[in-house]
């Protein structure tokens, strides 16, 4: 099994301090679906599972809400927003003309939370490097300051040049991913 777990900061001190008592964090999810993860997916479902189970019981920082944001190679599938499903791509399209991350799962229920990870599945695939910084970034602007973002993924990332940004944004939400 090859997965690969991204750190890219420890939260630092912010420009504008945040209260880190002012309110629950959020648990979120950024979960590679191309097809480089068939062979992994079970497993890492079932470690993400083990880590929602063991942030549940944690007593010093409850979660508010839970997020999800699964992410895929542009191009070669599309999303179905109300289901959350994942379908072909009747036409191909240009990845910039096409979103490569979501759709983005925000709830505070932790049963529909565990029951959208456990409906992922990955199709397409084809070249490794992934769209993973933009997926990560997406997942600090969607939770709250001080969250556990989690990135499951197999390849390095094609998004590279977003590392900037995204630094600054675990630095500003004091989020550790």
């Amino acid at each position: 099994m090859a997965v690969l777990v991204l750190c890219l900061a420890t939260p630092a001190r912010a420009q504008e301090p945040l209260d880190p008592d002012s309110q629950g964090a959020s648990l979120a999810f950024v979960f590679d679906i191309t097809g480089s993860m068939y062979d992994d997916l079970v497993q890492v479902i079932k470690g993400a599972a083990e880590i929602l189970q063991d942030a549940l019981s944690r007593r010093e920082k409850p979660l508010q809400n839970y997020v999800l944001v699964p992410f895929h190679d542009p191009g070669e599938v599309t999303q179905r927003k109300k289901t959350g499903c994942i379908i072909r791509q009747t036409r191909q399209v240009r990845w910039q003309e096409m979103e490569v991350v979501g759709p983005v799962l925000v709830t505070t229920d932790p049963e529909k939370f565990q029951a959208e990870l456990r409906d992922l599945y990955v199709q397409g695939g084809g070249d490794c490097p992934e769209m993973s910084i933009g997926a990560i970034k997406k997942a600090l602007e969607v939770s709250l300051p001080y969250s556990f973002i989690y990135v499951f993924t197999d390849a390095r990332s094609k998004d590279y040049y977003l590392t900037e940004e995204v630094l600054a944004l675990i630095q500003q939400k004091q989020s550790q991913v």
